[in-house]
Order: structure tokens, then C-alpha cells, then sequence
């Protein structure tokens, strides 16, 4: 439930001049003021986030305070649950400057499903179907940038 804070200087210190990110495992930490300083001190520069939460949106409250703690010395990159319909109010309410999407949308590849036969798998069974691939969505990704320009 905690950052390790030595093994990330260590990683940190073998390529300092790259931007370092901590990735939505901040989301696990009981103390998210705490391990944000922390970051700030390692010399990260971005916190991927949901704000302890399944989806960002369930933390607006708790996003907004990291933003305002982080007062600019480390980007706050909230993730989860942002979507063209509820993006505009949740960068209101929580001052966010950026915003993380998974806009993908499943495309069937048609070519590919020509040359099964028989029902054979050439990939694990839990995995979906072997036609199956994720793209982004460009239409979702208009719609994001729409909704935040009005």
C-alpha cells in the first residue's frame, strides 16, 4: 500500500533525464498528500491518477486538493471515467489542465475472419475474439476536445 520510494530513486537516478511518471499505483497509497511530496522530491513529473477511486470522476473533490497541493511543481493527470458527456464539468470542478482517455472503439478485422474456418482459435479464449482489435475512437476523441472548447 505504499510507494517504494527507494526503488523508484534508484530507477530514477539510471535515466534522470527523462520525465518520470508515477502510474495509477499512487491510487493504492492510504496517504496521497504525503507520497505527492514525495514525488515532488524524487523529481517526478506526473502523477497518472484516479484519485484513489475506481473512475476520477468519483473523486472530483480529492483530485481538485492533489491539483492544488501540486501548485504546479508536479502535473496531475486525473484517468478513468472521462468522457465526452461528463469531461467539461469535471475539468471545472477540479481545475485539471489535462485529461487521460481511453477512447477506443473494437474493430473486427474482416480480412482475418476470410481465413478462419471450423471455429478454430489461434489466441486464448478469454481474450475475445482472434477478429477482434482496439482502436482509438476519432470520433470520441473529437467529441472529448468539442465538449472542452464550449
Amino acid at each position: 500500500g505504499e510507494l517504494d520510494l527507494a526503488a523508484m530513486q534508484r530507477l530514477h537516478s539510471l535515466a534522470p533525464e527523462h520525465h518520470w511518471i508515477c502510474h495509477r499505483a499512487f491510487d493504492a497509497v492510504p496517504d496521497q498528500a504525503r507520497a505527492l511530496e514525495s514525488l515532488v522530491d524524487l523529481g517526478y513529473v506526473r502523477i497518472l491518477t484516479s484519485g484513489g477511486m475506481p473512475r476520477a470522476t468519483e473523486a472530483v473533490e480529492t483530485i481538485r486538493d492533489l491539483i492544488a497541493q501540486a501548485d504546479g511543481r508536479i502535473e496531475i493527470l486525473p484517468a478513468g471515467g472521462l468522457r465526452p458527456n461528463n469531461v467539461r464539468e469535471f475539468v471545472r470542478s477540479t481545475g485539471a489542465d489535462q485529461v487521460h482517455l481511453a477512447p477506443f472503439e473494437w474493430l473486427t478485422d474482416e480480412s482475418a475472419a476470410k481465413a478462419f474456418r471450423n471455429g478454430i482459435r489461434y489466441g486464448p479464449t478469454d481474450l475475445g475474439t482472434d477478429l477482434q482489435y482496439r482502436e482509438t475512437s476519432e470520433k470520441s476523441v473529437r467529441a472529448v476536445i468539442e465538449a472542452l472548447a464550449t
